[in-house]
């Protein structure tokens, strides 16, 4: 399954009626145009359905479960903080990449 379509479930299982078009375009690099598209298509797979609002089906949370997402808050999962850039460097640190050194010989 796209990748796109499982963080707006993800999305739409932590808002919940409090969706907006206008944050989803923002934050998935889509247009509102997009957006409507892929959920059009969410419906049609029948991982989220329409009452009023969309909102996640028997599906579409077996789905977040399958991929172990069904608790994960949409907020939550973009820390600032990775375990890549544990130590931060100033311009005048030298960066040698892991591996670096085997690329040489």
């Amino acid at each position: 399954m796209d990748y796109k379509k499982v963080l707006l479930l993800v999305y739409l299982n932590t808002v919940k009626m409090s969706y907006s078009y206008n944050e989803m375009s923002k934050n998935f690099g889509l247009s509102n145009f997009q957006v409507e598209q892929i959920l059009k298509q969410l419906n049609r797979e029948k991982l989220i359905i329409l009452h009023d609002y969309y909102q996640l089906s028997q599906k579409g949370k077996e789905l977040l479960e399958d991929y172990g997402m069904e608790n994960v808050d949409y907020y939550n999962a973009f820390d600032d903080r990775s375990i890549l850039n544990a130590k931060k460097l100033s311009f005048e640190d030298i960066y040698i990449p892991i591996g670096f050194d085997k690329k040489m010989k």
